[in-house]
């Protein structure tokens, strides 16, 4: 069956949704229209039977049916579905077309090419795990089904959202909207690069490339600056284009050039049938209406998080081409609105300084905030080197480079190991580490044992694999990935939804209907961290590769992870002990790993035959494309 919830047409506002249940040459069809103002979609569903006689019919006015003749045997039920944003097109033939491509298949040519598909995904990575009192297993269980989860859902054109992902059961009814959210989003994507798994990370860059046209409007419209501005709360397609009166005096009213309380009532008119949600507007979202500073108004630092992750997939795969046609716009653009923001500004003191801006979700209309700071730290060097390897912008560099030089330090935050590469186990900096190492003490200042809680969204797992951690590490990841009920958090239901995890190692923390796994996300971005960081001294510098940089002894492991510079690394860990390192090198280069095993001679294999005995802290190998190396410890 294929039932319409909605009789013909519903309608919201100025928003109409259209349902229609069609039958087309013995097939079913279920199709949506989505109309507000000039914006259009639409999506359809299609249902055949193939290997059996059926019979399509409309059982009521709201399900129209497919039933299948009754006999022994075997048949297929196949479902297609389709989607369109020109009004012009007919999604249901879309759908009809892709059953009509399958039609002659047996399953056990589905069946086939499904299992293909699946044995690809998973022989490219590997985590297995084993621990005594069975709790390494148990992360291991719950990092692979977080991984067939993503494989699941995140390999279309545009992400699926934080909450609901694909599964919403019962329609949106949570609070938030149909907007992604990146604090939230990102716990999805932002430690899954080194599972080399691309795919599932690519509908991320899918979504905001389409949109760098209305970020570099925003940029320009709402804060009169150059280069891109992703707000933290967006919808999949973007900002709208704003009159040129509401722009000029949103720009003076949020970047506190005009008082609030001299809004126009032109303004406040625009603005009253708004989304409070939205990050332009969340003021609109305040009891008191009193803007313009908002839990996520003021927050720059989501356009340098997503821009990040474009630069990881050139410093994982070195494909030079997708640098330049799509990470480098993202990341210039995010440096550049910095530069030209207009609370950005060098002071008296020599040093450059951001003011009025969010601390993410905190800090309302502060300065200098660690999360700000922390983006603008992190992306001058990327761009500066995306740069000199495109051969590009040879005059920004400069411009860059003396902000960087004078941009005052990072607060004493834990930010800085939370994101981006300013402080991992191998950072150069080591006031910032220290300084890092220090604020996450202050967290924990009765230590981490099995009793502590961590957040679903909380990252201090990240941290403590980035600073090394690996006593904090044995409790965090497994206490995260068991999550539990804040206590400030009265969204997260009754019943089944307010104890937790679900049966399925989902949750329901973002209301109803609204499954999700954020903790899991996180839990294998701190994983992958413990186990590996390829990481560069200091950001847009070459990188350096750590074994178990953050892993409990006691904890058995082997894995096979990505590494910058296209590397494939393969080692296993028994007994406390490693047995082996093997590196697969994809693109040839130099490859720089810290030495497995400290003030030990080391016999080094390339490509099964015995090259020489290697040793020192540092070891920088020279590889050629589709060489595969392996180092063992001498008398192993």
């Amino acid at each position: 069956n294929l039932t319409s919830k909605h009789s013909v047409e519903f309608k919201t506002g100025l928003h109409t949704a259209t349902s229609h249940l069609d039958i087309r040459n013995g097939r079913i069809i279920l199709t949506q229209e989505f109309r507000e103002g000039s914006f259009y979609s639409a999506s359809a569903v299609a249902i055949d039977v193939s290997g059996r006689k059926s019979k399509a019919s409309y059982y009521n006015e709201s399900t129209v049916r497919l039933s299948v003749e009754p006999g022994k045997g075997k048949f297929n039920i196949l479902t297609a579905s389709a989607s369109s944003y020109n009004p012009n097109e007919d999604v249901a033939e879309l759908a009809l077309k892709q059953l009509d491509d399958v039609q002659s298949k047996t399953f056990d040519e589905f069946l086939e090419n499904n299992r293909t598909w699946w044995e690809n995904y998973w022989a490219k990575g590997l985590i297995q795990l084993h621990s005594a009192d069975g709790v390494a297993d148990e992360v291991a269980k719950n990092y692979t089904y977080f991984l067939y989860i993503m494989a699941s859902c995140s390999r279309g054109e545009y992400m699926p959202r934080f909450s609901g992902m694909l599964w919403y059961s019962n329609g949106d009814l949570c609070m938030w909207g149909s907007q992604y959210w990146w604090h939230n989003q990102g716990t999805y994507y932002d430690g899954l690069t080194p599972a080399n798994r691309p795919e599932i990370i690519d509908p991320v860059f899918s979504t905001y490339s389409k949109n760098f046209e209305s970020f570099a409007n925003a940029a320009s419209q709402q804060w009169g600056s150059k280069g891109i501005w992703i707000p933290e709360t967006s919808w999949f397609d973007g900002l709208e284009v704003l009159p040129d009166s509401i722009a000029a005096e949103m720009r003076d009213l949020y970047l506190a050039k005009k008082p609030w309380d001299e809004a126009s009532a032109a303004f406040l008119d625009y603005a009253r049938n708004k989304n409070g949600l939205n990050s332009r507007w969340n003021w609109e979202f305040l009891a008191n209406k009193k803007g313009p500073f908002a839990w996520t108004s003021h927050i720059m630092s989501t356009t340098a998080k997503i821009s990040y992750l474009y630069w990881l997939r050139y410093a994982y795969y070195l494909d030079e081409e997708w640098l330049k046609t799509t990470a480098y716009p993202m990341i210039k653009g995010t440096v550049e609105f910095y530069r030209n923001f207009p609370n950005f500004y060098k002071s008296q003191d020599g040093k450059y300084h951001i003011r009025y801006i969010n601390n993410l979700e905190s800090d309302w209309g502060g300065a200098d905030s660690p999360e700000e700071l922390t983006a603008i730290h992190e992306m001058l060097p990327i761009a500066i080197r995306a740069s000199e390897i495109l051969g590009v912008d040879a005059g920004l560099r400069p411009v860059w480079k003396e902000i960087l030089d004078n941009l005052t330090p990072i607060p004493s935050s834990i930010v800085p190991a939370s994101y981006y590469d300013l402080c991992s186990i191998g950072t150069e900096n080591k006031e910032l580490f220290n300084s890092v190492l220090n604020a996450y003490n202050n967290i924990f200042k009765n230590g981490v044992n099995d009793k502590t809680k961590v957040d679903v969204l909380s990252r201090n797992a990240v941290t403590a694999a980035n600073l090394g951690l690996a006593d904090d590490i044995k409790y965090l990841i497994p206490s995260q990935i068991k999550s539990f009920k804040e206590d400030n958090c009265d969204y997260i239901g009754s019943g089944e939804s307010g104890v937790g995890v679900l049966r399925n190692r989902l949750m329901l923390r973002e209301g109803p209907g609204a499954i999700e796994c954020e903790r899991l996300g996180l839990a294998a971005a701190a994983l992958h961290l413990a186990l590996l960081q390829s990481v560069p001294p200091s950001p847009g510098k070459e990188p350096v590769n750590y074994i178990f940089p953050a892993w409990p002894k006691e904890w058995d492991a082997r894995f096979t992870l990505a590494a910058r510079d296209a590397f494939l690394i393969t080692v296993s860990m028994k007994n406390g002990q490693i047995e082996f390192v093997e590196i697969n090198s994809q693109k040839g280069g130099i490859c720089r790993i810290q030495n497995p095993w400290p003030g030990t001679e080391l016999i080094i294999y390339r490509n099964g035959i015995k090259a020489k005995n290697i040793t020192g802290k540092l070891l920088v190998l020279n590889t050629e494309k589709g060489e595969k190396i392996i180092l063992e410890q001498k008398g192993s």
